[in-house]
């Protein structure tokens, strides 16, 4: 997309001549579409927000999570569920936009009764 931002005259007036351009606009399109309800929508932006900055602080203190992170093994997939889960039951400051994000992904989950089991 630089390329074309920096050179216009890179881009053939005869649109469909551009292949590499309408490749580039349909994958950008394509992911608008997917995250423009999780960016446009507060609450889910800031779920979002709150769920990578937890993510970036579990990073800095753990060097595997990192590393799971980073290589995306399997593990990850089961771990970051459990571990949303845990904030939401601890009744911390920022427990509330963890049980938001539990419960938009499972809506029958049950916190308080796993609160009560685990505390």
């Amino acid at each position: 997309m630089n390329k074309y931002a920096e050179n216009l005259d890179a881009v053939d007036p005869q649109l469909k001549n551009n292949n590499e351009l309408s490749q580039i606009i349909e994958v950008y399109e394509s992911s608008w579409s997917l995250g423009k309800d999780q960016l446009l929508d507060v609450q889910y932006r800031n779920q979002i927000i709150y769920f990578c900055l937890n993510i970036e602080r579990l990073c800095k203190s753990f060097v595997e999570f990192k590393e799971q992170i980073e290589s995306c093994e399997a593990e990850i997939f089961m771990s970051i569920p459990a571990l949303m889960v845990l904030r939401a039951i601890q009744n911390e400051s920022d427990s509330q936009y963890h049980k938001d994000i539990c419960k938009r992904f499972n809506s029958n989950i049950d916190l308080d009764s796993l609160s009560l089991e685990y505390n």
